[in-house]
This record gives C-alpha cells, structure tokens and sequence, in this order.
C-alpha cells in the first residue's frame, strides 16, 4: 500500500512524537517493526498510528524474514537500540509508504539471513531517481551510522524541507547584523537620489503592469528551462537505468544457461563416480588381488620346499659317489648326508667289525689259517653288502631325483603362472584405483565450477561482491593439478 507525501510524512512525525515520549519516560519503548504498526484514517482523512506493544524486534530472526526490513544494518551485527537505529527505520517505514516497497525488498524476498547481511553491508539502497526528499532519505539509510542526522527529529525537519535550527540561527545573525550594518552606514545624497529615482520607477512600472508583465515572463521562460533540464535529466537516467537492467538481464541469462549446462556435467560426472562404485569400485579388485598375491606365494612355497627337497638328494647322492669310490669307508666316517638308521650305515659298520676282526686275526695266524681265510670270506661278504647297499641307495635316489625335478619345473610353470595372475591383479587394481581417484576429483571438480557460477549469480543479481577468488576454485585447481600428476 502506498500514500502520499504529507500522509507519509504525517505517519512518520506521530511515530516520532511517540519516540520522543518514550525517551523521556512518558510512554513504553517500542520497535519500529511492520507488524506492530496500525494506521486508520480519521473523519478528516488524515492517518493516525496505533503501537501495538506486544510486537518487537525478537532476537531470532522471524520467519519471514521480511518482518525485519526496517532493521538498521548494525543491529544485523548485534548493535543495541537508539535514535540512529529508530532514524533508518523511519526512513525506510517512509519509502514503503510513498513507493509501496521498502528498501532491499527484493533480498528479503530470498530468506537468506547470509545474503541478506551481506547485501546490508556493501549495496547502498537503490531509491527511485523521482523519489521526493531523496537526498534526504539515503542520508538517513547509511550504512554508518555517523554518516546519518544527529537525530529523529533533523531527519524529520530535513524530511519536510525545514532548515535545522543551526543553519536558521546563523542567517538570521547575519542578517541582523547586515541591516546594523546598513543603517549605521551615512547615505550620500546621490544614492538617496538613485534610491527614490528606482523607487519611482518601481512604482511606475507596477501600475502599468510593465513590471508584473516582465516578471511573469523572466519566471516562466525559467521555469520551462528548469523543467526541461529535469525532464532531460530524468530521460537519461530512465535510459541509463533500462540500459542497466537489460544488460543485466542479458548476462544473467548467460550465466543460468551456463549454470544448467555445468549442472548436467556435475550430475553426469557424479552418476559415472556412483556407478563405478556401484560396480564394485576398487573393493572387488582388491579382494581378487589379495587372493592372487596368496595364490603366487603359495606356489612360490611349495617350489622353494621341492627344490630343496631335489638338493638334499643330489647331495645325498654324491656323498654315496664319494663314499664308494674315495675307498674312504674303511676309515669308519660317514658323511652327514647318508641317513643314520639306512641299510648303507648298517652295511658300513657290518664292513668295518669285519674288517677289525680280520686285522686281529691276521697279526695271530698266518693267511692260510681257517680261521683268517673265514675271516677273509666274511670280510668279502661284508664288502659286496655294502657295495650292493650303495648301488641299491643310488638307484632309489635317482629314481626320486628324477621324479622330483619333474615335480619341480612342474611348481617353478605354477609359480611363474600364478606370479604373472598376482601381477595382473595388482595392475589392474591399481588401474581401478587411479581411476576411482580421477573420478573423485572430477565430482569435486565439475561441482566446485557449479559453486561459482551460482556465486556469480548471486554477485550480479543482488550487487555484491564475495571476494576475487573463492576457496572452490582454488580447490579444483588444486583437484586438477592432483589428477595430473602418476598416481603412485
């Protein structure tokens, strides 16, 4: 709803008069708030205001938002109430009542205490450029509050046209003192002369009407070239703010076609990063690697345990060589390798109690004694067991040689297979991972792009500025330069 000048004039000097008497204790404080105020017109048309008290500035922000239009921008920020708080509150009251719209109404539109603070902050009211006392109001709707009248009352003086008493003080002292002055003054006879000869022609010309006629002329003439600069004024600001608006219009058009396509590419790099988690991801691949990596190291095992099976019998089977053709049995040494409890040691030590028995006998008789040629003849025996022992020994060992080098290459073709299956796995594992890395970073990317470019649209909507970089963008360059560089 919108008045006129001297309604809202009016309405604005019956809230001041009601401020004034709650200064000096005669009536309740109260808050200048959109729904605390009833106004009704009397018999005379003229608007009277009616408080209601129990309506305040809450200390939440209400809902909605727009309850808190007249709110000054300091108390946004925790400031208490006073005369300066209450002057911005007149002045925007004073605006929505002539113009129909208070200031920022479109930022209060949006609900959003954070842009709304920081519209309040940084953009001055956008007032209409025909608004009367305009010079006025934006003083009284400063961001500082210095920068606004002393008090409600300058403000409502200056509102409707009255000098504050400062400046009518000073002209009237220096016009008292001008007239002290001009009577202190000697007056020659020629200027009374020129004074009374003007006089005349002042009175001459205002009964003719000459003087009537010249000053109807000379104040008309100005008025239409005062007008027409007005009016030339008020076109090119017209054109200039259409030529704003438009142009506006055009780049916020840009940008939300912008922002929708950059939507599509932050929902599309999102779904291809839940899709591949949904595919299984990096989780599947590492589980199939675990189990490759335990397969290639058991088969590593078991070709390490049958290669040092196939080494203890070669060494076995070149001790029993040794043994047999060195002749070094008869020095009663065996070799580590030849087990204790084999029929080749039990041969051995038979050989070796034979061979000390002939030694005995022998140093008692001669060779053709019975019992050294028995001697000789169980000595023989002896021998021919421990040789047919050694041959039976080597046969078997070569025997299990032979199946033991089959059994080897036989692990050593697993082992390589099943190393070749663990590396795979680990290289496609990894492939997954740098690729579920990649596609992180994209969403982070593509959405951080989309945080942007709604930023901007905020800035060139409502005017503001949040600062020449955001943490976003530097956050998807920082994205970008991770996703180039090997992923290790």
């Amino acid at each position: 709803m919108s008045c006129s000048f001297d309604q809202a004039l009016d309405i604005v000097t019956q809230l001041l008069d009601a401020l004034h008497r709650a200064h000096l204790g005669e009536a309740p404080d109260f808050d200048i708030v959109p729904d605390g105020l009833i106004v009704k017109m009397d018999d005379n048309n003229r608007p009277v205001v009616r408080i209601d008290l129990d309506r305040g500035d809450d200390v939440c922000p209400p809902k909605p938002l727009s309850l808190w239009r007249y709110r000054a921008p300091e108390r946004w920020w925790g400031a208490e109430k006073n005369s300066w708080t209450d002057q911005y509150a007149l002045a925007a009251l004073f605006v929505e009542l002539v113009t129909g719209e208070a200031p920022f109404a479109d930022v209060f539109a949006t609900e959003d205490v954070n842009i709304v603070k920081t519209v309040l902050a940084n953009r001055p009211p956008n007032l209409p450029a025909d608004l009367p006392r305009r010079a006025v109001l934006l003083r009284a709707l400063a961001k500082d509050p210095r920068a606004r009248y002393r008090s409600c009352s300058a403000f409502v003086a200056a509102l409707a046209g009255f000098p504050s008493a400062k400046t009518a003080s000073s002209a009237e002292q220096a016009d008292v003192q001008s007239r002290k002055t001009r009577v202190r003054r000697p007056l020659a006879k020629r200027t009374i002369a020129f004074a009374l000869a003007a006089i005349a022609a002042l009175v001459w010309g205002f009964k003719s009407g000459w003087l009537q006629q010249m000053l109807e002329t000379y104040g008309s003439s100005r008025q239409v070239d005062y007008q027409k600069r007005v009016d030339a004024y008020e076109k090119a600001r017209a054109a200039e703010q259409t030529s704003f608006r438009q142009d506006r219009e055009a780049k916020l058009a840009a940008l939300q076609a912008e922002i929708g396509r950059q939507s599509a590419v932050a929902a599309a790099a999102l779904k291809e990063y839940r899709d591949f988690l949904a595919n299984g991801g990096c989780a599947a691949l590492s589980v199939s690697r675990d189990v490759r990596a335990q397969k290639a190291r058991k088969a590593a095992e078991d070709l390490s345990t049958a290669e040092n099976e196939l080494t203890a019998d070669r060494t076995l089977e070149n001790a029993l060589i040794s043994l047999l053709q060195s002749g070094k049995f008869m020095s009663g040494v065996v070799p580590r390798a030849i087990p204790a409890d084999s029929e080749v040691v039990a041969a051995y030590r038979n050989l070796i109690e034979k061979a000390k028995s002939l030694g005995d006998l022998q140093l008692k008789y001669t060779d053709r004694h019975p019992s050294v040629i028995a001697a000789q003849k169980n000595h023989s025996d002896a021998k021919i067991r421990f040789t047919t022992a050694i041959d039976g020994a080597r046969k078997q060992i070569q025997t299990r040689i032979e199946l033991r080098e089959k059994t080897v290459d036989g692990l050593r073709h697993v082992s390589e297979a099943a190393e070749k299956e663990s590396l795979s796995a680990e290289q496609a594992f990894a492939a997954a991972e740098a690729k579920q890395f990649a596609l992180k970073r994209a969403v982070e990317r593509e959405s951080d792009r989309l945080a942007d470019l709604r930023r901007k649209e905020i800035e060139l909507r409502f005017g503001i500025r949040f600062g020449t970089a955001s943490a976003s963008t530097n956050r998807a360059e920082k994205a970008e330069q991770v996703a180039r560089e090997p992923h290790l």
